[in-house]
């Protein structure tokens, strides 16, 4: 966005702004323009990081009226403070299976790696978390030659995830008995 606008980018990884004078600089950051700039584009990335005892004030005040266009960035939505959620529009950005399978399957690719694999690790691959787990397992298969699915790691999926594939018709549902089921499925 900046590149195409021709806006400064000012990026920032909120795990590494942790003290409230940290944040009182973040949010000078929102309502301050370079000098040979309309606008600038802030990106705070992995707000979700942010400590319970910092005083977020500054930035809220910030983020009620920004001079400048604001994108924040979070891993786990139920960690972003209230005080930042109420004042932003989710959008949630989250690759199903089949577009993971074609990410992975391009960077396999271009990496040289596609010849050696088979549909089996394509699959294993794509059925990560997200993709930037798929994609750290697939460089860990091109550096230690352990294909995916093969590395004795248990991949342990969240309730959502669970919820999900249960309402989607899978039928895998670990080693619950179908009353346990029943109530796990009523309960979340």
């Amino acid at each position: 966005i900046s590149n195409k606008q021709d806006w400064p980018l000012n990026q920032t990884n909120a795990s590494d702004k942790r003290s409230s004078a940290d944040l009182k600089k973040l949010a000078g950051s929102i309502q301050t323009t370079p000098p040979d700039a309309d606008y600038q584009l802030v990106l705070i990335d992995e707000i979700d990081s942010q400590s319970a005892r910092t005083n977020k004030q500054p930035l809220y005040d910030a983020l009620d009226s920004p001079n400048n266009p604001v994108i924040i960035t979070a891993n786990d939505e139920y960690d972003i403070p209230q005080g930042i959620k109420s004042r932003c529009k989710i959008r949630e950005f989250k690759l199903r299976k089949r577009s993971r399978k074609a990410k992975i399957r391009e960077i396999a690719k271009a990496e040289g790696l596609w010849e050696e694999m088979s549909d089996e690790d394509l699959e294993d691959l794509a059925d990560r978390a997200d993709l930037r787990s798929a994609i750290q397992d697939l460089q860990t298969w091109a550096k230690q030659d352990i294909p995916p699915g093969k590395d004795q790691r248990e991949v342990e999926l969240g309730e959502f995830e669970v919820m999900d594939r249960i309402m989607r018709g899978e039928k895998e549902s670990g080693q619950v008995s179908p009353p346990d089921l029943v109530m796990w499925l009523d309960e979340n």
